[in-house]
């Protein structure tokens, strides 16, 4: 009897945390960065990737994927211009909230970046197989997210949609020991200012999910990536991509989060080698 009472009591706990448990609400997400593998004038790189966040042990998570595009161009011996854009579209459940707004809910992201950059690629050795890199530039774009719930069988919607401006720096190291591998170790920092925030939520609700707390500063993120290029033998301006990035998490104790990591496979062409013999 005592051991079927035990039992109870374990349960009723379980159900108790469950019902406690709240869907964050995801204010940034990992993306690949743009580290293009030059070591002379002239090279290019235009490069298109479908990016997604993996559900892993979240039961709320529906989905997270997108698109990016990155380009490229060494202008000198040691100077690139760079830019690119950035989709991702998310859904998460809110299925366990019992607090504000709603009892349950749907909640869908909407993220969209432009990216325009420069930078310098110094090589480290004499065959120039080895680049130290540093790029920065500027995101401009929008943020947002839709909520669709009920509470007390009571249908309602929220929304939250703002402006992004990023600034970001990003050293990092090239390693390319010949023309059918590359890889690069990226050291990216991002500076992320949300501004002009639209939303329905009340402030209590605001303050509840700490989004009263993001508007006006610029909240740092730390985006280490690994990147990884493989090339195609009869096809030398062509290769597959694959990017592994993460970003860290400056809100602590708040149920606001970062949706990480990003896993990205593409491809990338370099339009300098086109119309050449394979004869590197």
């Amino acid at each position: 009897m005592k051991r079927l009472l035990l039992f109870f009591a374990f349960i009723i706990c379980m159900c108790c945390l469950f019902s406690c448990i709240t869907t964050e609400r995801y204010i940034y997400s990992a993306s690949p960065p743009n580290s293009p593998f030059f070591n002379e004038k002239g090279q290019s790189e235009l490069a298109g990737y479908y990016s997604a966040i993996p559900k892993i042990t979240d039961p709320t998570e529906v989905y997270s994927d997108g698109f990016d595009i990155h380009g490229a161009y060494a202008i000198g011996n040691h100077w690139a211009l760079t830019a690119g854009f950035l989709n991702r579209q998310e859904e998460d459940l809110n299925i366990y909230n019992n607090e504000i707004p709603f009892d349950s809910s749907v909640i869908r992201y909407n993220r969209n970046l432009f990216s325009v950059g420069a930078g310098v690629f110094i090589p480290l050795n004499p065959a120039k197989t080895i680049t130290l890199n540093m790029y920065g530039g500027v995101d401009i774009g929008k943020f947002s997210f839709n909520e669709n719930g009920s509470a007390n069988g009571i249908p309602g919607e929220r929304f939250y949609n703002n402006n992004i401006t990023k600034e970001f720096f990003q050293p990092s190291v090239n390693f390319m020991p010949n023309k059918y591998f590359h890889a690069s170790v990226i050291f990216k920092n991002s500076y992320v200012h949300y501004r002009h925030i639209n939303t329905n939520y009340t402030g209590d609700e605001l303050a509840f999910y700490s989004l009263d707390t993001i508007c006006g500063q610029a909240i740092h993120f730390s985006e280490p990536a690994l990147d990884f290029q493989c090339g195609i033998p009869p096809i030398p301006w062509l290769k597959v991509d694959f990017i592994m990035s993460n970003a860290s998490n400056p809100f602590p104790n708040t149920l606001l989060d970062v949706r990480d990591p990003n896993f990205s496979i593409g491809l990338s062409v370099d339009f300098s080698k086109i119309g050449k013999k394979n004869s590197e």
